[in-house]
């Protein structure tokens, strides 16, 4: 025989409480004492009661989740702005469903219709690396589901978007390796036309116009920056170079760690022969030899901030959909710098 299943009048008539109680109970709501919820709480966990989350999502006319797109799950920031999300949503009684699009435009759009059809309540997106605009994200506009983009964004949208300012970071990096005597300073990236890329090129430009360095082609280094090989193959091809630079600003860490191996196993000194930055303060910055600097900002505050602000849409549906969130970065200097 199927066992009756437990419901919030149950516990309310074992605790001779109201059942309006008990409902504010579980969702851990402020106005009920703490010491009544946690009495709820326990019976309920006694008892087995578990919620119903499609009597819920009827009764609310939502599904209390909101879908996140994003390149890489690998990558440090990504995890911890996902934490941050969560832990923000968590508290409001929403769940979370994971697109991840390996930085493909493509997977994008798969993870899109993926999120729409399980009829997400809001969007969270960080832009694949290939996607020049997000016209594919138009859908989830018309259907006015509430949209933030975070990190990885249009360069134009009606939408919020949550960012660090590239352009601020990597100016920093690029001028403290001029203030440590380099010369002929490089930018390994994966492009300069797009996104983030163009706006951390733009910053490593106003760096050395400032000090009056020309830019040369042979300075910018391409490379898809996602594995420690990748950052030996840059190695590689500095080795090749004929007057090689005193100076690397990487776009992101890994790569960064697989060049500082890849140039010390050749003989190199870092930072003596050439001085390297990195972008993201990965924990692989302070597992390589010697220390990576790094420009570091806060993943999980960029997680939060964007799910406190896909809350306020959600609940909050005459609210404006558009603004701009700008969460500071800082350098962080270690050995792999300090000429």
């Amino acid at each position: 025989m199927q066992e009756k299943e437990i419901t919030i009048y149950d516990i309310a008539r074992e605790l001779d409480l109201a059942s309006s109680t008990i409902s504010r109970a579980l969702k851990n709501d402020p106005k009920v004492k703490l010491k009544t919820r946690n009495k709820v709480h326990q019976m309920a966990q006694k008892m087995g009661y578990q919620t119903n989350p499609f009597a819920r999502s009827l009764r609310n006319k939502r599904s209390f989740l909101i879908g996140i797109i994003i390149p890489r799950l690998t990558n440090h920031f990504v995890s911890s702005a996902i934490s941050g999300i969560e832990d923000m949503l968590s508290v409001k009684g929403y769940n979370i469903i994971i697109g991840q699009t390996y930085g493909q435009s493509d997977k994008e759009i798969s993870a899109l219709k993926m999120l729409m059809d399980n009829r997400v309540d809001g969007l969270l997106v960080s832009l694949a690396d290939q996607a020049n605009s997000p016209d594919h994200i138009d859908q989830s506009i018309k259907k006015k589901i509430p949209l933030i983009f975070f990190d990885h964004v249009p360069d134009i949208t009606d939408n919020s978007v949550i960012i660090i300012d590239h352009v601020q970071a990597a100016y920093m990096a690029t001028k403290h390796l001029i203030e440590t005597g380099c010369k002929k300073i490089a930018h390994v990236t994966t492009g300069v036309n797009q996104g983030i890329y163009a706006e951390k090129y733009t910053g490593y430009k106003r760096a050395l116009a400032e000090s009056d360095k020309r830019l040369k082609e042979e300075l910018l280094i391409f490379d898809d920056l996602s594995s420690i090989e990748s950052g030996r193959q840059v190695a590689d091809h500095l080795l090749k170079m004929g007057k090689r630079p005193d100076g690397l600003f990487f776009e992101n860490d890994l790569c960064a760690a697989g060049c500082i191996a890849g140039l010390k196993k050749a003989g190199l000194n870092i930072p003596r022969d050439i001085a390297i930055v990195g972008f993201n303060d990965e924990p692989v910055a302070t597992l390589i030899e010697p220390n990576l600097s790094s420009i570091a900002y806060s993943g999980y505050e960029i997680g939060r901030v964007a799910a406190q602000n896909i809350l306020l849409q959600i609940e909050n549906p005459e609210m404006p959909k558009i603004s701009k969130t700008v969460l500071p970065a800082r350098l962080i200097v270690r050995e792999s710098s300090m000429r």
